[in-house]
């Protein structure tokens, strides 16, 4: 069994740069640079991508690794393709994984943080230097649990993006009925932005553990993208 936290999280520089009024004070700064690197993401909350994706994966005992790539210009239902290996070769429950992974809608919009400008409001500066700021916070919204998930966002300054995103849990959850998270660790790291475009994520790594069904379990998981490829809609209208 799986289980997965995904949290609402995106940045954005308005027009690809940052330039600060002479009399902003320097904490005022990396506030302000935060902010207009959440606007840029969120402008970009529906560019496309084509992309790869290298999949570790320890569940329990049991290790996976694969890799799929994703493109929305395929006909849908054909739209994520195994890379190096044929689908008949894997066992019955990883192959019905990546099968199920038609059902989702977008999984292209994960590579840019676009909502992250929802949490902000909950993170404080907590450590400068000339090339980061790094901010800390309970980050409630979407998808996440009240009040014990915090957030560390590490800003980029020479590049005006965040760079690394951490979530981690204060104490133990209840994400459903049946389940309840004791530990919980995310790690995103993302890309300087290209030209005018969005920081996209490159890395992505969870550990999870806890109780489900009377049982415990203990995940780990690690996707590293590569081969990211802007799309053109007209070009996804015609595939469907």
């Amino acid at each position: 069994m799986r289980l997965a936290l995904l949290a609402c999280v995106a940045f954005a520089m308005n027009a690809g740069f940052w330039v600060a009024a002479e009399d902003t004070p320097p904490q005022q700064m990396a506030q302000d640079m935060l902010v207009a690197a959440a606007e840029l993401a969120a402008a970009h909350a529906d560019t496309r991508f084509a992309y790869t994706v290298d999949y570790w994966g320890r569940e329990n005992d049991e290790e996976v690794a694969v890799k799929v790539r994703y493109d929305p210009r395929l006909p849908v239902g054909e739209r994520w393709r195994l890379v190096g290996a044929a689908l008949e070769d894997l066992d019955k429950d990883l192959r019905k994984e990546i099968e199920d992974l038609e059902d989702r809608e977008r999984p292209d919009e994960k590579l840019v943080y676009n909502k992250i400008g929802d949490v902000l409001a909950g993170l404080e500066l907590v450590e400068e230097t000339n090339a980061y700021a790094i901010f800390r916070g309970l980050m409630n919204g979407e998808d996440l649990p009240e009040d014990v998930i915090q957030g560390t966002i590490t800003l980029n300054k020479t590049t005006a993006h965040i760079e690394r995103i951490e979530l981690r849990a204060l104490e133990p959850f209840k994400p459903a009925p049946i389940a309840k998270v004791k530990q919980f660790y995310q790690d995103q790291r993302f890309a300087p932005p290209l030209g005018d475009g969005p920081a996209l994520l490159v890395e992505s790594e969870n550990d999870v553990s806890g109780k489900a069904f009377f049982k415990k379990f203990s995940s780990a998981s690690r996707r590293q993208f590569s081969d990211i490829e802007l799309v053109n809609p007209a070009d996804i209208a015609s595939a469907e």
